[in-house]
């Protein structure tokens, strides 16, 4: 809960205890502006001159989007549009943003622009046009997951990346490997039309934000049907100055190298933590597979018991999951058996107090969606560990709208929950009963749901015929057993991060001629095959993690196939740890042209569009969102068409928004906040009409409402993260604080 001073301007503040935006009743308002009427107008007869603020200049066609604008290199501030008079700022920080209060007539070649840091009236001075960019949608991109793809190159002009896209794909590769390979070696000739590439490592935009606003997109469709985008896109980072190019600093690869990681990182390996967390089904039915998890966790603790190096860097926990306490003897709903994680011995001596629930529940699904939630956000989790969560269970969870469903919460928007900034890795061991199968294909879907992890191609997960109980036994195994022998490499020297990115890394690139690139220092970066065995790999010597020749402990892994899964997804976990700690930047003061899919695979993305959204927009989108449940509700109730409830809502005519005869909400004025209208994406809920509406029966109606309760739970939680909140200007209130949010979450 937020206090007082930090609630968002507007008039908004959060309703108790939920965390969810509402707003100050019309009555409440309405009074508030007589007196504010009373007080100047009495301070008018006394002869107090009241400044009226400055008002911001709007983008063209909207009533009161902010203009913003983005500063080039080496720009100064002056208090008058004269490069002769003072100078309040010099040399101002790449791509800042600023409010436009003043700006050039349209067609002016020379021209100034009135800026300030805030839209309250707070003007700065002037900036010449030649020193600014329009930034009239706060549309950005950012990194995904670099596993599994080939790094970002950025080019200097638009038309070299569409000669590369265009190129047969062939081709197209042999280029990719040719600009990354001049990259690798330093040897930049003068018309190389890459100007930039992403890092090698991991960049967690928590810590290391970054900007990257999109000042031009255009679509484009790949030979394989997929589409994507060009984008012109500007970069910087926050609080850092100084062009990162591939002529500037190519061997730095756009990192800041921690002094651990340069000049001993087997050090720096050994601070690596893993947190395990279990999340299992003990209803009547999981009787049998909670002994067989005990059983495999006591198989896998002693060979971890006798590594040191692994048993003090493991920590596990279990939280348990039921149904509704409005069931009879179900005892709990969700229980939390670990509230400090434990050691692997300890815990296997908490599995042996788990027992099963005494009654059956009323209908198969449980409340899986609890289970999860929980163990997100209410377990002690190891600060700087990697975060694993294993799921068990045979059947799915309540879906929206189902009373049962606690969480009011889907698949997806609780994978959205486990994504950076804080990253939950997820498994899912999904036993399927044969008695129960028309229930098997939603339970899969949810599992594969929670369980796609960032940085891999699929679902870590793993069906298991639930009368099989070696089966389970050997996928369980695998899961405890890999992620261990991940800690186990790492901390005895034998996983260099040259052969980790290899491992994470897509497959060698094929030359035209049909040859593998060559390995070694001339491999461009994602490419370099593994080390041979008890080789340090290509950068043995600047970056080696070395063992120390002894046979490390064997630690049983059972069903290869999952283990192989398991390994993956922990080896990417490693991958955003490793970026985290080395401190990975992100390409900085340039404008360049890219493409937001991988260009050698373009089913990949490589790219995540994003919008920055404020603490004060989200509030209004909650707030729209809201209007449109109870609208439904009174349309259902009346027998009337949904548009027409919604303008009978009195905080939609409280705040200026008419449907009016608008035929679906995108076209009414003012319901939704300016900043979501006309960006590049589909909405079913702004594309709703009455024809639509009126067509769908209960099933579908309830549908579409429990995504958007589902969303506004979402954004619920987005406010009251404080780590995902970033200030782009010095001063500025909470309400203008920003949020990367991605494009794909907007309702």
């Amino acid at each position: 809960m937020l206090s007082q001073d930090q609630m968002p301007h507007g008039g908004a503040t959060l309703a108790e205890g939920s965390g969810i935006p509402i707003i100050h009743s019309p009555r409440r308002l309405a009074q508030r502006g007589l007196t504010l009427s009373l007080l100047f107008f009495f301070l008018g007869l006394a002869g107090v001159s009241l400044a009226v603020p400055r008002r911001y200049v709007r983008v063209e066609g909207k009533r009161s989007l902010p203009l913003r604008v983005l500063v080039r290199p080496f720009s100064n501030i002056y208090e008058k549009p004269d490069t002769a008079s003072a100078m309040v700022r010099e040399n101002v920080d790449a791509l800042q943003a600023f409010y436009v209060y003043k700006k050039p007539k349209r067609g002016s070649s020379d021209g100034w622009y009135e800026v300030g840091p805030d839209t309250r009236g707070t003007v700065l001075g002037w900036l010449q046009a030649d020193d600014v960019m329009e930034w009239k949608q706060t549309m950005c991109v950012s990194y995904t997951h670099p596993a599994g793809r080939h790094p970002v190159l950025l080019f200097s002009g638009g038309k070299a990346l569409l000669s590369l896209l265009k190129a047969p794909p062939n081709e197209r590769a042999e280029k990719m490997r040719q600009f990354n390979l001049a990259i690798d070696r330093k040897q930049i000739p003068d018309d190389f039309p890459v100007i930039s590439r992403e890092p090698k490592d991991y960049i967690d935009i928590a810590e290391q934000f970054y900007l990257m606003p999109i000042l031009e997109s255009a679509p484009f469709e790949f030979e394989t049907g997929d589409e994507g985008r060009i984008l012109q896109v500007a970069a910087a980072a926050k609080n850092e100055r100084g062009a990162l190019t591939v002529k500037s600093a190519p061997e730095q690869s756009f990192a800041s190298d921690a002094p651990d990681f340069v000049n001993n990182p087997e050090t720096a390996m050994k601070s690596l933590q893993m947190d395990v967390i279990y999340v299992i089904d003990t209803t009547a039915s999981m009787g049998p597979f909670i002994q067989v998890t005990l059983d495999t966790i006591r198989e896998v603790s002693q060979a971890v018991a006798s590594d040191p190096s692994v048993s003090e860097s493991v920590k596990f926990g279990l939280w348990a999951y039921r149904d509704s306490m409005t069931i009879p003897g179900i005892e709990f709903h969700t229980k939390n058996f670990t509230p400090d994680l434990q050691r692997i011995d300890d815990f296997g001596n908490t599995l042996t107090t788990v027992r099963p629930a005494r009654v059956g529940s009323q209908d198969y699904p449980e409340d899986v969606f609890a289970g999860i939630e929980r163990a997100i956000r209410e377990s002690q989790w190891t600060p700087e560990a990697l975060h694993f969560i294993v799921l068990i269970g045979d059947a799915p969870s309540h879906e929206l709208g189902h009373p049962w469903n606690s969480t009011g919460q889907s698949a997806e928007t609780l994978r959205q929950f486990a994504d950076p900034p804080d990253t939950y890795y997820i498994f899912a061991l999904h036993l399927k009963d044969p008695q129960a199968r028309p229930f098997w294909p939603i339970a899969e879907e949810q599992f594969r749901t929670l369980s796609r992890n960032p940085g891999s191609g699929e679902s870590a997960y793993k069906e298991v015929d639930s009368n099989a109980s070696r089966a389970f036994s050997e996928a369980s195994k695998a899961i405890a057993g890999s992620l261990a022998k991940i800690i186990q490499d790492a901390k005895g020297g034998r996983l260099s991060i040259a052969q980790l990115r290899a491992k994470t890394g897509p497959p060698s690139s094929v030359s035209a001629s049909g040859s593998t690139a060559a390995s070694g220092s001339t491999e461009p970066s994602g490419h370099q095959p593994p080390p041979s065995s008890g080789s340090g790999g290509p950068e043995a010597e600047s970056n080696p993690i070395q063992g120390e020749g002894q046979a490390p402990v064997a630690i049983p892994t059972g069903d290869q196939e999952v283990s192989k899964m398991v390994t993956q997804v922990g080896y990417a976990a490693l991958l955003e740890w490793i970026g985290k700690k080395k401190g990975a930047k992100a390409p900085r003061d340039i404008v360049a042209w890219t493409t937001d899919r991988d260009p050698e695979d373009p089913t990949i993305s490589s790219l995540d569009v994003r919008i920055l959204i404020t603490k004060n927009q989200l509030d209004s989108l909650v707030r729209a969102l809201q209007e449109i449940l109870l609208a439904a509700k009174q349309a259902d109730i009346g027998g009337e068409d949904l548009l027409k409830a919604l303008q009978a809502i009195p905080s939609v005519a409280s705040r200026g928004a008419e449907i009016g005869e608008a035929k679906k909400l995108s076209e009414s004025k003012d319901f939704f906040p300016e900043f979501i209208m006309g960006l590049p994406y589909k909405s079913l809920v702004m594309d709703i009409d009455n024809e639509t509406w009126s067509g769908w029966g209960e099933e579908e109606r309830g549908r579409f409402l429990e995504n958007i309760d589902a969303k506004i739970q979402l954004y619920s939680a987005i406010y009251d993260n404080a780590n995902g909140w970033i200030s782009l200007n010095e001063g500025d209130d909470p309400g203008q604080f920003v949020h990367p949010l991605l494009l794909d979450a907007l309702p």
